[in-house]
């Protein structure tokens, strides 16, 4: 923690208080100053694709010019750098990042959801669409383990390893309606860079509105309507009524970009495959750390969803969204 202190005050002059955020591959840590200003430090391995942390901050900046949701900010250093090289007492090189803090509510703790909110977020959604299609990198076009339209791959690879047998089961039911539905359609999808992770704590949001969008660690070149997709795969687990969210969250993005005519056939069967692909990873990662309590309990709400999920037909919901 001191070794940060001295990083920031070197490098950007910001001191105050140093609290730790979560993350899954970054240090981070909320600072507050004196003025009572709020900002995250992020810090990486130095072996890190510097290229597409560089990608990230520019997106940031892009977005930060469109009218959208509150964005962070990213700051520049002393030398008028927004990626700073140090070196750790312990001999290491790390890459030093300082955002803006975006306040608010993170998503997950404003469930239930109310249908004025699920129809912003669907809207919201669509702005970014939107603003993203002005945005390309070549750090975006990767192979990525959590790129919908390459998910067969890693369900066929980490399925066997989920250990309850009947969500087994489920995921590869689902897996092969993708198969049938989805994978031939692929090519034919509009592309765009894409978030890629707008789940229930990387949205915040306040009443009835969705208020900031953070966390743009996991952006991808793929196809644009992933991006509902995953939105709409994370906000039904806090929902009793699933086709409500569905049809909600695809209006709301509908108004700002209109849906064309594949992008209703594969959305829910992309929906379904968010999960699988999610209850495979854990089920690989579990493999890895087979002690981490987290991994187990993070399913859970997955675990009640995909039989509710499995029992309503693919043809059906696409006609409720047309």
């Amino acid at each position: 923690m001191e070794e940060v202190r001295q990083w920031c005050t070197e490098h950007y002059a910001l001191a105050g208080t140093f609290d730790p955020l979560p993350g899954e591959r970054d240090l981070n840590f909320k600072i507050v100053d004196g003025e009572g200003k709020a900002f995250v430090c992020k810090i990486c391995d130095r072996s890190e694709d510097l290229a597409f942390l560089s990608a990230q901050n520019e997106v940031m900046g892009h977005l930060n010019r469109h009218e959208l949701s509150a964005i962070p900010e990213v700051l520049v250093s002393h030398d008028h750098q927004n990626l700073v090289a140090v070196e750790g007492a312990d001999g290491r090189a790390y890459v030093l990042r300082v955002l803006t803090y975006v306040p608010g509510r993170v998503l997950a703790t404003c469930a239930p959801y109310s249908p004025g909110l699920i129809r912003d977020l669907g809207r919201t959604m669509g702005r970014l669409t939107v603003a993203l299609a002005g945005f390309d990198h070549p750090a975006f076009h990767y192979d990525f383990h959590w790129d919908l339209a390459r998910s067969m791959a890693v369900v066929d690879r980490y399925r066997e390893l989920i250990s309850d047998p009947g969500v087994r089961d489920q995921v590869g039911r689902i897996a092969e309606e993708f198969r049938e539905i989805v994978q031939p359609r692929l090519e034919g999808l509009r592309k765009s860079v894409i978030h890629n992770d707008a789940n229930d704590h990387n949205i915040l949001a306040e009443g009835e509105s969705v208020t900031g969008i953070i966390d743009f660690g996991d952006m991808v070149h793929s196809c644009t309507i992933c991006d509902l997709a995953i939105a709409v795969a994370y906000a039904i687990l806090e929902s009793d009524d699933t086709l409500g969210v569905i049809t909600g969250m695809a209006g709301g993005y509908h108004d700002m970009m209109p849906l064309e005519d594949e992008e209703f056939t594969v959305l829910f069967p992309m929906v379904r495959m968010r999960l699988a692909v999610s209850a495979c990873m854990a089920a690989y990662q579990l493999s890895l750390r087979p002690d981490d309590p987290y991994l187990a309990i993070s399913q859970e709400p997955i675990r009640k969803t995909l039989p509710s999920l499995l029992n309503m037909e693919a043809q059906e919901v696409e006609n409720q969204l047309r």
